[in-house]
């Protein structure tokens, strides 16, 4: 353990053989994350520690001797005072668990509303920290973001829980879904509402309350409003599977293989990788495409033709349309073996 004094910013305190190096680079951010909520919304949080460990046997020590026996705390987590981070943790979860602070200060520890809301806040600070810093504009931020609201199916209310227990597990895409939602209220509402409405939870001790007087909205036309806003600015991915069989009609086993959609009259294409049992899945947005089986290096062997169906002429290509369900049991016979229809092809078994 390698203990940091305070001062007036946040101790840092290393447990585990954490490298010299990560540990400045830590302790430097850690700066420039107090910095920056300091000067853009005269916000710091004082007597807070960072406890960063090495793995996650290093991460349970630093648990026990700050919180006690039975605490998980995962890989990155904010509870009273102590931000706990492992070290393969990106960075951006310093300033996410500093936010969380923040809230915490502002809002008191009763409930600060949905969970989306709590956590897309903190994404969403984040995307505000990174754009001063220069390592990401807020726009190619926002893109990302919607880009990945298009693979989650789940609507915002499906995160609505007031603990992680009670609400459906965050992954990646449902943060993305989080982070959208607090950047439409934040575009309606100005950029001080993001820490505007735990202050107003601070003075009225009701959630419901700070929300419609901050965001100026009912909170009961949330769901429906975001809804309205989603599809227009991400729309949504829907499934396409299949099958492919190899010339013996087994299925394709163990193939270097993906399947590219590419949709008409666009310039990009979605891939979804052939699976070890021959299984491919897709995921792309309504419209209508045809199906490449593509080869390592992007070498294309032909396309999916109709009914198992498989051509090596791209104009007698099928379209697969995809208009509000997912499509699922394509079925893509290929006339030889992959060798023998390009010497990119391999198989790995």
């Amino acid at each position: 353990m390698i203990p940091e004094p305070g001062g007036d910013r946040p101790r840092v305190v290393f447990w585990g053989k954490v490298p010299i190096g990560y540990q400045v680079y830590v302790r430097n951010r850690t700066v420039n994350i107090v910095r920056f909520f300091d000067e853009r919304f005269g916000i710091r949080v004082p007597g807070l520690s960072i406890h960063v460990g090495e793995n996650d046997i290093a991460l349970l020590e630093a648990t026990r001797e700050t919180l006690g026996e039975g605490w998980h705390v995962g890989r990155a987590r904010y509870r009273d005072g102590l931000l706990f981070l492992h070290m393969d943790e990106k960075e951006a979860a310093i300033e996410r668990l500093y936010f969380q602070a923040i809230q915490e200060q502002l809002a008191g520890t009763g409930s600060w509303g949905p969970w989306w809301l709590s956590e897309g806040a903190g994404v969403y600070a984040r995307y505000l920290y990174r754009e001063w810093t220069g390592e990401q504009g807020m726009a190619a931020s926002l893109h990302i973001a919607r880009w990945r609201t298009s693979f989650e199916a789940s609507p915002l209310r499906a995160f609505e829980g007031g603990s992680p227990g009670d609400a459906k597990q965050f992954d990646t895409n449902g943060l993305m879904v989080a982070s959208l939602a607090v950047h439409w209220l934040v575009e309606e509402a100005g950029e001080d509402s993001l820490v505007a409405y735990y202050r107003a939870i601070g003075e009225s001790g009701d959630w419901r309350e700070a929300f419609e007087r901050t965001f100026r909205l009912p909170f009961e036309e949330v769901y429906e409003g975001f809804a309205e806003y989603r599809a227009e600015v991400a729309g949504q991915r829907r499934e396409v599977r299949g099958i492919i069989f190899g010339p013996d009609g087994g299925r394709l086993r163990d193939a270097l293989l993906h399947v590219g959609a590419e949709r008409v009259g666009a310039q990009s294409t979605d891939y979804g990788p052939v699976e070890a049992t021959g299984e491919f899945t897709v995921h792309i947005p309504d419209g209508s495409y045809t199906l490449a089986v593509v080869c390592p290096g992007y070498t294309v062997i032909g396309w999916y033709a109709g009914e198992g169906g498989f051509t090596r002429d791209e104009g007698e290509a099928v379209l697969v349309t995809v208009e509000g369900d997912p499509v699922w049991g394509i079925e893509i016979t290929l006339p030889a073996p992959l060798e023998e229809l390009s010497s990119a092809c391999g198989a790995s078994g």
